[in-house]
């Protein structure tokens, strides 16, 4: 899936605002379909959304169903859409100082 922001293995920062600036590593793609979370936690697909499971450093209070009650439990991993995600490293093989940038100005001292 190309255009994503984040890859296998990124920091990054949550933007949503439920939990903006929660800082998170993606550990891989969510599936399509229904699956469990490292923890063995049931998630549900995800189709039609580009979603990662994410892991929290400390665990957190996540929103979920349990038994088609919509709960809150405290846990290490999720699923967020990638287009709440922003990582706060370049991505790998990128160059660290961008290109792009104007020639520098010479400074009178």
């Amino acid at each position: 899936m190309s255009g994503l922001r984040c890859w296998p293995g990124a920091l990054a920062y949550i933007t949503n605002p439920k939990m903006f600036g929660v800082q998170v590593t993606c550990l891989y793609l969510a599936p399509a379909e229904d699956f469990e979370l490292p923890d063995g936690f049931p998630a549900f697909r995800t189709t039609g959304v580009a979603s990662w499971v994410i892991e929290f450093a400390t665990p957190r209070p996540v929103l979920c169903r349990i038994a088609g009650v919509l709960t809150e439990r405290m846990t290490k991993y999720a699923v967020c859409g990638d287009k709440w995600l922003r990582p706060i490293v370049p991505p790998p093989g990128a160059e660290d100082t961008p290109t792009t940038a104007d020639k520098p100005q010479p400074v009178e001292a």
